[in-house]
């Protein structure tokens, strides 16, 4: 899947253009060790750039194709 550009919750992905929700608390992946922290700054309720985590919330904007 290639994200093309995203702009205010909008995101478009091969031909479609896809709503999704900026994830507000702490999030974790499996590591090595155990689960690892997504994003600390959510503790410091600090937000930054790279941090940031988004969702799909299930709503198709649009679909398009080349003929």
């Amino acid at each position: 899947m290639c994200i093309l550009g995203m702009s205010e919750g909008l995101v478009q992905v091969d031909g479609c253009l896809l709503s999704v929700t900026e994830e507000g608390e702490p999030m974790f992946t499996h590591g090595r060790h155990g689960l690892e922290l997504l994003n600390p700054g959510r503790f410091q309720q600090l937000v930054y750039e790279r941090e940031r985590l988004f969702r799909f919330n299930g709503a198709v904007l649009g679909v398009w194709t080349d003929v």
